[in-house]
């Protein structure tokens, strides 16, 4: 049987209203729905739910979870509200098994509350857990005038199935002020004692309640623009005075992200070659090792080999050197960026991408260049290049941790903790509507190294140096940050359409290279920097040199519905992953690279890179080297290495090959010649 309102389907034909109302709640899209959450009713309901009334009572039995109301009819201290710990978002379908227990008309009503935050206009925060203490008495008024949710009433004393949009204007609007039409009059459902099988279904502006019992099946039905904009939130279940009921094996499920896949890039800071697992390092990375077996792992990867300009070229996906940016940017530094190039979380954000960078930046620490002024939505972290990993101090510029263009408040922890507590967090509250591109850009294993005992000590007895013992640890706290991210992703049944991308920013520095720490600045956890850091393998050379060990570094990328899990040989430069990223995603690159999966585009390899120090150039096999500022000084002697036989760069054939090293020059010169004088800060090449 099916309820509506007659005034307003007197000219539908039954059989036509029935079909249109049946085939979304039944059938549409059925293996779309993915189970978020669910609860038997049968085990501690503490560990799932909260509840606001004091003079409630919730139990579980082996029938499940029995919620009754305070005692005293007409007594606002006798409502009861028992909200999920979790939060939801987007379209969801909730299912559960109802039985009344009461048996008095006069109780009132049962309320579900759907997706429900707190009312920011009113001065309520948004988690309405934080307010909890304010519904000690759950009085129906605060719930209405301070709360968005929406509302379905059923199993009244009036006998009716209603809907309701919060929140009210003010207490004199409520009645007709937050309903939705049809109100469903008449309905003689839900007996004590009877149990029935309640769906309902949130879709878009659509809202569908269905209560089935044995061969009954009613079912009813609102649509309006305000249900569509009810878009995250906690479920809730409300007693009126006196209620009791039982709930049992209650499930919440959303609907599957469609389109666009959700994007998670993870850079690594300063991870060499050898630093993971897969490609036979000492260091073991779990995690890492087995999220890189299902995916195209990039042996043959490539970054620049100091922070800014590998991050400048991810996201701009051109050469650095186009965009000024040839060393790392300090904070007195007036530059990024530029404000007409377009970065990839704008091209994501135009295609409907919700952005968000948790942790380093180090592409401008001013406000003109910060990441919300480049495409991001949300920055949580670092705009600079390091800190104390406990304390986010520098030593040069004091406490340099945001969240957006505030300073964050301090929290205690390693950085490597907080970024991934926060890179949960978003998961969490994702918007399966509408997809997100997320940067998880880490700080470790960057220098000071400083990480907590319980990550350090399983080396301590395996390396030399106290240094390499403590840049282990941070490896693998670094494994178990990325374990945490993938279970989360596991759980929400979101891996298969998310799409991972894994790199390192560039090399490790070399043993002992002090760098720009201070004596004594760091005093948690420090391991030094006596000894060695990272691990390159059989590469030459360290952060900041033309070499591989500086530059090649591992990488991956990850997406189980549509990459498999292969080598992928071919030469990848940083600046690639830009215009593949995009073409994964089906989105047009507004510039022209290499989108490495292509099957039309042919574009060669030619990798260029620039410090102030050096030049190199790879191309067809081949790599030269300058150690010089520019290919137009004299005197220059350039080295050339046969890369694709020669991988550690050890054997100088500059001299018996002198065609080739004519070649690439003309190649290099022509590079160089479209770069813009760089910006560069002279005090940093002192350090």
């Amino acid at each position: 049987m099916v309820y509506f309102q007659k005034s307003a389907f007197l000219l539908i034909k039954k059989t036509i209203f029935c079909f249109l109302i049946i085939v979304p709640v039944t059938n549409s899209h059925a293996l779309d729905w993915k189970l978020v959450w669910e609860d038997s009713g049968k085990l501690d309901w503490k560990e799932n739910w909260f509840l606001e009334g004091d003079k409630a009572l919730v139990e579980n039995t082996d029938q499940g979870m029995v919620f009754t109301a305070g005692p005293n009819l007409h007594e606002h201290a006798s409502h009861a509200v028992l909200w999920t710990q979790k939060a939801f978002s987007g379209d969801l379908k909730i299912e559960y098994e109802y039985t009344r227990l009461d048996s008095n008309m006069d109780a009132g009503v049962n309320i579900l509350y759907l997706l429900t935050t707190g009312n920011e206009a009113t001065g309520h925060p948004q988690d309405i857990y934080e307010s909890r203490s304010t519904r000690r008495e759950p009085w129906m008024k605060y719930y209405f005038l301070h709360m968005n949710s929406l509302h379905i009433s059923y199993a009244t004393d009036g006998r009716y199935v209603a809907a309701r949009r919060y929140p009210a204007q003010d207490l004199d609007s409520f009645q007709k002020g937050t309903q939705l039409n049809p109100r469903y009059e008449n309905i003689e459902l839900f007996q004590p004692g009877e149990t029935w099988k309640i769906t309902v279904i949130k879709q878009d502006s659509r809202l569908h309640f269905t209560a089935k019992r044995g061969g009954q099946i009613h079912q009813f039905e609102w649509e309006s623009d305000e249900i569509a904009s009810v878009l995250n939130g906690r479920i809730g279940f409300r007693h009126m005075w006196t209620r009791s009921s039982r709930y049992e094996n209650i499930r919440v499920s959303q609907k599957g992200v469609s389109g666009h896949p959700d994007i998670i890039t993870i850079i690594l800071d300063d991870a060499g070659w050898k630093d993971v697992g897969y490609h036979g390092g000492d260091i073991a990375t779990p995690a890492i090792d087995k999220l890189a077996a299902g995916g195209v792992r990039l042996k043959n990867f490539y970054a620049y080999s100091t922070c800014t300009p590998s991050r400048a070229a991810f996201f701009t996906g051109q050469s650095p050197s186009r965009s000024r940016i040839v060393y790392p940017i300090q904070h007195d530094d007036a530059y990024g960026i530029p404000e007409e190039v377009e970065t990839l979380p704008e091209v994501l954000q135009k295609a409907g991408y919700r952005t968000a960078l948790v942790g380093k930046w180090h592409l401008g620490a001013q406000e003109a260049f910060t990441p919300q002024k480049h495409g991001f939505d949300y920055h949580y972290g670092l705009r600079g290049g390091w800190v104390d990993h406990y304390t986010r101090e520098n030593p040069e510029i004091g406490y340099d941790w945001f969240i957006n263009n505030n300073l964050a408040p301090k929290e205690e922890g390693h950085i490597t903790d907080l970024i991934t507590r926060e890179a949960i967090r978003y998961i969490s509250s994702a918007d399966p509507k509408k997809p997100y591109f997320l940067c998880i850009s880490h700080t470790a294993p960057h220098v000071p190294i400083q990480v907590d005992p319980k990550w350090s000590d399983p080396h301590a007895d395996r390396y030399p140096s106290r240094t390499r013992q403590g840049y282990a640890g941070m490896m693998a706290q670094l494994d178990d940050s990325i374990r945490q991210i993938v279970e989360l992703l596991e759980e929400q049944q979101q891996l298969e359409n998310t799409l991972i991308v894994f790199f390192s920013d560039n090399g490790p520095s070399a043993p002992g290279k002090k760098w720009y720490i201070p004596d004594d600045f760091h005093k948690i956890h420090y391991f030094g920097n006596d000894g060695e850091y990272g691990d390159t393998g059989n590469l030459r050379g360290w952060k900041a040199s033309p070499y591989n060990g500086g530059t090649k570094v591992p990488a991956f990328l990850v997406w189980p519905q549509t990459l498999s899990g292969q080598d992928w040989n071919q030469p990848v430069i940083v600046q690639d992953l830009y215009h593949s990223i995009l073409g994964l995603a089906g989105i047009e690159s507004p510039t022209t690279g290499r989108n490495i999966f292509s099957k039309t585009e042919n574009i060669p390899e030619l990798f260029y890179w620039r410090t102030p120090r050096n030049l190199a150039l790879m191309h067809d096999g081949w790599k030269l080297v300058l150690h010089s500022s520019s290919p137009n000084d004299l005197n220059i002697k350039p080295e050339l290495y046969q890369i694709s036989k020669d991988v550690t760069e050890t054997q100088d054939i500059a001299e018996s090959h002198p065609e080739i090293v004519e070649r690439l020059m003309k190649l290099l010169k022509k590079e160089f010649a479209q770069d813009p004088p760089p910006q560069i800060n002279k005090n940093l090449l002192d350090k």
